[in-house]
């Protein structure tokens, strides 16, 4: 991984087609609407391609100095850790961090889809996997205490979220953290190779100012900015503690074609009341 310069362009091909050249319509569909759609097209997805799509994988290398400073004070102290991970999906983030810390840490999740909960649970290792609209759900989530949570991981989750339900989110989430309890955050960046292909085609692009766009499976895909994701966590209550861009290159030797995806890790602190 690299580090990447805020506002860096990353562009798809070499050559602007007269089709990149067209003038970009937005979509016009109702924010509620598509965030309803989406959470029936991810359900659909997890009934279908069950746990076999995503692969484990270690998404917070970066933010185990975080956990492990905190394993540590824990253990001095005998107790456990808890994290709850957000947008759970199957368990692809989950797993891994059960095998690194399974006898320090409890573990809580939840997703919107029931397919993908189901498929959690039948693994046995967190204290409770449960459905979850964050979107549409009550403001006090029944299923976790009151600041009880010391890490809460969002991976590739807040980009299902539109924009005008970001904060809303965040803040039902503030609520079961503790006071100094750490965010450990990584979606996708602006000007990612995704996003730049809904350009591109000029297609899927609901809202370009929010970089907010639908996907052919009807599937929201949100894009970040540092400053604006600090934004949204200064309003729920969170401050930074760290936060950057990654690329990550690959290459298609079949095609000769470079693909550069731009990710955005951060690590955000919950103030004090």
């Amino acid at each position: 991984m690299e580090e990447r310069k805020q506002g860096e362009v990353i562009q798809e091909g070499s050559d602007s087609s007269e089709e990149e050249k067209q003038e970009i319509v937005p979509l016009k569909d109702d924010p509620v609407e598509l965030q309803k759609l989406s959470q029936q097209s991810w359900d659909k997805f997890y009934k279908h391609n069950q746990d076999k799509f995503f692969k484990n994988r270690n998404y917070l290398s970066f933010a185990f100095e975080v956990i492990d400073q905190r394993v540590a004070e824990a253990i001095s102290q005998d107790q456990k850790v808890s994290l709850w991970e957000v947008g759970s999906g199957t368990g692809n983030t989950v797993i891994p961090l059960h095998e690194k810390y399974k006898a320090q840490m409890s573990f809580f999740a939840c997703d919107f889809s029931p397919n993908a909960i189901k498929l959690l649970n039948d693994l046995a290792i967190c204290e409770r996997a449960f459905v979850k609209d964050m979107v549409f759900c009550e403001s006090d989530i029944a299923e976790i205490p009151s600041s009880h949570i010391d890490f809460t991981s969002m991976i590739f989750f807040l980009s299902a979220v539109h924009p005008d339900e970001q904060v809303q989110v965040m803040k039902k989430i503030a609520l079961k953290m503790k006071a100094g309890g750490h965010i450990l955050f990584r979606d996708y960046a602006a000007y990612d190779l995704a996003m730049m292909r809904f350009i591109n085609k000029n297609k899927g692009i609901l809202e370009l100012d929010k970089m907010v766009f639908k996907r052919g499976d009807q599937t929201l895909a949100c894009f970040f900015e540092i400053e604006k994701l600090e934004a949204i966590m200064t309003m729920a209550g969170f401050e930074c503690i760290k936060s950057e861009y990654c690329t990550v290159q690959s290459k298609n030797i079949k095609r000769d074609l470079v693909m550069r995806r731009v990710f955005l890790n951060a690590i955000f602190r919950k103030k004090s009341d």
